[in-house]
């Protein structure tokens, strides 16, 4: 099993143990499982800047819940102001 920390913009981070970084921030949890544990470990061996960034960023492309813990969360719809009511 393989915890991963993600931020609402920013880097993906695979821990392994906990991290204080993570205190007081967004995130999430999760379990990851079959092959894909090793492409987590992987993501951890990328090279960073002198800032601990990545210098290539590595993306999620797909995460799929297994088991859904809060079906009854419904998600907000944000909608969103058009230019024209910003600028009056």
């Amino acid at each position: 099993m393989g915890l991963w920390h993600m931020e609402l913009i920013g880097p993906v981070k695979p821990i392994l143990k906990g991290d204080k970084d993570l205190q007081n921030k967004h995130t999430i949890f999760g379990k990851v499982t079959g092959e894909t544990i090793y492409y987590m470990l992987k993501l951890g061996e990328t090279l960073v800047d002198e800032n601990d960034r990545p210098l290539y960023p590595s993306r999620l492309i797909k995460t799929i819940i297994l088991n859904n813990p809060f079906s009854d969360i419904i998600p907000r719809i944000i909608v969103q102001e058009s230019e024209e009511v910003k600028d009056s």
